[in-house]
């Protein structure tokens, strides 16, 4: 024990007299371990992690398949029928339920409406979470039973808000989207499961629903059994629906399924090779600090050289001149390591801010944390292990072989041995290698941010603001019903003086549309294989007149474009010139979903009546960018959801009160939701890239730092 204390006093004294060294060493490995711990904060939030339930490991989503193409279909894609067969059939779960992920619901009161993300899930899944209500009770298998009492449990946030915290809200009466609920609980304040909902209430599945009864939508929700990859899962329900194939051809063409992660299911993206590239770039800035001070204190072990040889002469063993080189390093890696932890801290509060400026604080996902908890601590310790023992590692190793008689023979204090100087030189070598990864991967990610940044939507976004509105499926089950509601929301909203124009569309620029498969009968697309895909975009008549946008062939939609005439569609001139160079595209045919997939549209014949100039809709890091746009008039085709589109005279403070204050008017449990300015809402996705481009900057500063230290570690 005083051999080793005598060491620390000794190594305390050494890092003492060279204090740019100690400093260089200890930022080099405080920077590196900073940001990889940024980084892992960030990856953890996209499903490395098992969620933070029991078993959460092993929960999974079911999604189809469609054959022709291998894409997946995201979204609550699941009928009634193919969950009650799974369930019947699968043998890889220990436990299956559903629950509508990606939608809204409305809760009046009497007097106030809002649309608080709500979903119907199966009882059980409520109970896996292990979690009980905070006032009142659960669900029970009783309350899925078709023709049970409506109940609904509520979150605590909207317990607090909506209901002013009142003490009985246990068996309060409230109407939820038109019908009336009983509350029978509230959910303590973190729940927010399946994904940021703060409204429940208990599936019901229809009893014998038919194959084909696209009536209701769900998201397969499931906990393997142990022992069961999501490979093997996988399988079990694709042979389950090619079975319900071969009986009900019609029903199921096309179609397959298989298991994903559950955070790709309930957030619609797949993370997996962005969470690779970041990955990689943390390991790699660790593995290039620990090169980095081990070619440090290899320089440092070689200007001391002559001092460790005398000690080993006098009698100091191989084994106590390897611990003092050690515990130099070790020194340094803990100091290191300590404040690269505490810089970690603050990374992960520009990650938290950064995320929460691009979803909004009230909407972050219940399995997202920012905190410097147990795993990131372990992360933290482990890597300063790992610079401990491969930093301090090889200068001890070399130190303890070197030869007492040719160093006091000819051995020159401050000179590195030939052998070091080998070693060393591999060290700055490889440490080349990893930051010109760095900095190509950085470069080439930057790079295309900016490309992605300086995209032109091609429509105005001033004093234009975008409001989601989420039909409910049982009041507006007719297409003739949303058709009017939408009419007479657009009415209300342009007899307001303030009001420039008010349109309808189910996409906003820059945030994707609903796909299809599409063919012409005049080319025969099939001949080339797979059929193309294109973004099926219903809008309203004056859509493109309200943007100032003006045909560059053709016209545009008109009142008399009904479902009883002739289905007209309009294109972008990117696909007009793709199939029909140096013609008219005009009257041209275009066959939508000629398959006829469940799940998509069905089949539709399109006569093209306009060409207009290319609006961007594709996701920036969605799977839709560089589809071709076709847009139908909503006329003849309204889906269950869209956006209200607001374009102001000069877009007042209040403007979400004065849209809500008029949507109430028309029906007051119609809440519109994501009311904001229109270019917030396309530049979404690029704020997401924006912020993986300043971390991949620092990433490429961070790499030069690091390369600059090795350099000088050779020169000196």
């Amino acid at each position: 024990m005083s051999t080793l204390w005598f060491d620390l006093r000794f190594t305390l004294r050494l890092l003492g007299r060279s204090p740019g060294f100690a400093a260089l060493s200890v930022v080099v490995i405080a920077l590196a371990l900073a940001l990889a711990l940024t980084i892992y904060v960030l990856v953890r939030n996209q499903g490395i992690e098992p969620l933070p339930l029991p078993n959460g490991d092993r929960y999974v989503a079911l999604h189809h398949v469609y054959q022709d193409s291998g894409r997946i279909a995201y979204g609550d894609q699941f009928h009634a029928d193919t969950l009650q067969a799974l369930m019947a059939r699968a043998d890889s779960f220990e436990a299956l339920g559903a629950a509508n992920l990606h939608g809204s619901s409305t809760i009046n009161d009497g007097e106030t409406t809002e649309a608080p993300w709500g979903t119907q899930i199966s009882p059980q899944l409520m109970r896996l979470t292990g979690v009980a209500p905070l006032m009142g009770r659960g669900f029970t298998e009783q309350d899925s039973e078709p023709g049970a009492a409506p109940v609904a449990l509520i979150g605590y946030q909207l317990w607090q808000t909506f209901f002013g915290a009142r003490p009985d809200i246990v068996g309060y009466r409230v109407r939820i989207d038109g019908e009336m609920h009983t509350v029978i609980g509230v959910m303590p304040e973190d729940f927010r499961y399946p994904v940021d909902h703060h409204l429940w209430r208990p599936l019901k599945l229809p009893p014998n629903s038919p194959p084909g009864d696209h009536s209701m939508h769900y998201t397969p929700i499931a906990i393997l059994k142990p022992g069961v990859s999501m490979i093997d899962a996988s399988r079990e329900v694709a042979d389950i629906v090619a079975e319900l194939q071969q009986q009900y051809p019609d029903a199921y063409k096309n179609l397959s399924a298989k298991a994903v992660p559950y955070v790709e299911a309930a957030s619609i993206t797949d993370f997996s090779v962005m969470n690779i590239v970041m990955l990689a770039a943390g390991i790699s800035i660790l593995l290039l600090a620990c090169l980095n001070v081990g070619n440090l204190l290899l320089v440092r072990a070689s200007e001391r050289n002559q001092e460790l040889v005398i000690r080993s002469a006098l009698g100091g063993t191989r084994a106590r001149i390897m611990r003092q080189i050690l515990m130099e390093s070790l020194l340094i890696a803990l100091l290191g390591g300590s404040l690269g932890l505490w810089l970690g801290t603050y990374g992960a509060r520009f990650v938290q801010y950064q995320t929460e400026v691009v979803v909004g604080s009230t909407y972050l996902p219940f399995w997202m944390r920012f905190d410097i908890s147990n795993d990131v601590l372990l992360i933290a310790a482990g890597a300063t292990l790992l610079i401990w023992l491969l930093a301090g590692g090889i200068p001890a190793w070399r130190a303890s072989r070197s030869q007492i008689n040719t160093v006091l023979a000819g051995g020159t204090k401050g000179v590195a041995s030939r052998g070091n100087s080998r070693v060393s030189t591999l060290l700055v070598a490889a440490e080349v290698v990893f930051s010109f990864f760095l900095l190509v991967l950085s470069g080439a990610f930057v790079a295309s941010v900016n490309m992605a940044s300086g995209v032109n939507f091609g429509v105005p976004a001033e004093d234009t603001v975008a409001a989601l509105i989420m039909f409910d499926t049982k009041r507006y089950q007719h297409a003739s019903d949303r058709l009017r509601f939408i009419e007479n929301l657009q009415a209300e909203l342009e007899a307001d003086p303030a009001i420039r124009h008010a349109t309808w569309t189910t996409a906003l620029p820059g945030a994707g549309g609903w796909w299809a498969a599409f063919d012409l009968p005049d080319l025969d697309l099939r001949q080339l294989g797979e059929l193309p895909q294109l973004q099926g975009i219903p809008v309203s008549t004056d859509y493109f007149e309200s943007f100032g946008l003006t045909p560059l062939e053709g016209r545009y939609f008109t009142a008399t474009d009904t479902a009883d005439n002739l289905q007209v569609a309009i294109i972008d001139s990117t696909m007009a010139e793709r199939f029909w160079p140096g013609e008219s595209a005009l009257g041209k045919r275009v066959l939508i979903n000629p398959e006829e997939i469940p799940g998509r549209p069905p089949v539709r014949d399109v006569t093209i009546v306009g060409v207009i100039e290319p609006i961007d809709q594709g996701q920036a890091l969605g799977r839709s960018r560089g589809v071709f746009n076709l847009y139908h008039p909503v006329t003849q085709f309204t889906p269950e959801f869209g956006f209200m589109v607001v374009r102001f005279e000069q877009q007042p403070k209040t403007y979400e009160y004065l849209i809500r204050t008029i949507a109430t008017r028309v029906d007051r449990d119609i809440v519109l939701s994501f009311v904001r300015p229109l270019d917030a809402s396309m530049s979404t996705n690029i704020r997401i890239l924006q912020t993986l481009s300043e971390l991949f900057v620092i990433v490429a500063l961070i790499a030069l730092v690091l390369a600059g230290t090795g350099i000088y570690g050779v020169v000196s």
